[in-house]
């Protein structure tokens, strides 16, 4: 305890009240922790593993995942790794070194492959005498991956096809001169389609071009010709202010198998 002391208050003597001693102890109970640096760090999130079957390590045991091969070797390594008995369709993968905040860099084309792709797509032609269409799709009569996948028109029909835009828009078969889904001749166009063109284009958010080349049936020489014909068309539409590397690597795969990487 602390000593008493007197304080003379106008003319009076008062005595003042004994300080209170505080601890240590006492202190450091009413303070509240400080949190040690590891415990206020931000916790990192962990990545989702998507559980691999039976099949699919079977399949990965067959790939050699250091090495790049030439195509036609990682052809024949993919359907050997293809684990469905079903004709799946080859994929490609192509990573580009484009810079997606410049419109330029951009790439968007359409290829007519030399043995087709092996996909069945239900074609809609809109000519220019054939509006009515467009009403039976508005009314839903015509309903887009039931009954069509792709749609050609003239493009005496672009403004009537606006009324529609909204159902064909989201699904991504809104016809578009530079997908070569506008034309003067729909039903040669059409034809195309059906033979195997294909439209080669980078993803909305990454310079990457998903796209399909063929199916397991084919003979491997088909499928050598048209993935050279694939890389041929990508080169040739390169943007002409792109600098450095262009092609920065190419996968494939099939639809049931993991993904083989291509020597470049």
């Amino acid at each position: 305890m602390g000593k008493k002391r007197n304080i003379i208050i106008s003319g009076e003597v008062t005595e003042e009240a004994p300080k209170q001693e505080v601890s240590s102890q006492d202190v450091s109970s009413n303070i509240s922790p400080i949190p040690h640096i590891s415990a206020i760090k931000q916790k990192k999130v962990k990545k989702t593993v998507v559980p691999r079957g039976k099949h699919y390590k079977l399949a990965l045991a067959k790939i050699d995942r250091t090495k790049t091969y030439p195509i036609s070797e990682a052809l024949q390594v993919v359907k050997e790794a293809t684990y469905s008995k079903k004709n799946n369709t080859i994929e490609a993968h192509i990573n580009l070194g484009l810079d997606l905040t410049k419109a330029e860099h951009k790439v968007r084309t359409t290829l007519n492959y030399p043995y087709g792709t092996g996909k069945e797509r239900k074609i809609l032609t809109i000519d220019s005498n054939e509006i009515s269409k467009i009403d039976e799709i508005g009314s839903t009569k015509l309903v887009p991956g039931k009954d069509f996948d792709i749609v050609v028109a003239h493009p005496s029909v672009m403004k009537d096809l606006a009324k529609v835009a909204k159902i064909l828009g989201p699904k991504g078969i809104m016809p578009n001169p530079k997908s070569g889904t506008v034309s003067e001749k729909v039903k040669e166009t059409a034809e195309s389609l059906q033979k195997g063109q294909a439209e080669i284009k980078t993803e909305k958010g990454a310079p990457i071009i998903h796209t399909i080349f063929g199916k397991t049936s084919f003979e491997n020489n088909e499928l050598v010709k048209n993935f050279e014909s694939l890389i041929a068309k990508i080169k040739e539409v390169r943007p002409p202010k792109v600098k450095g590397v262009y092609i920065k690597s190419i996968y494939i795969k099939s639809s049931m198998s993991p993904s083989v990487k291509i020597a470049l």
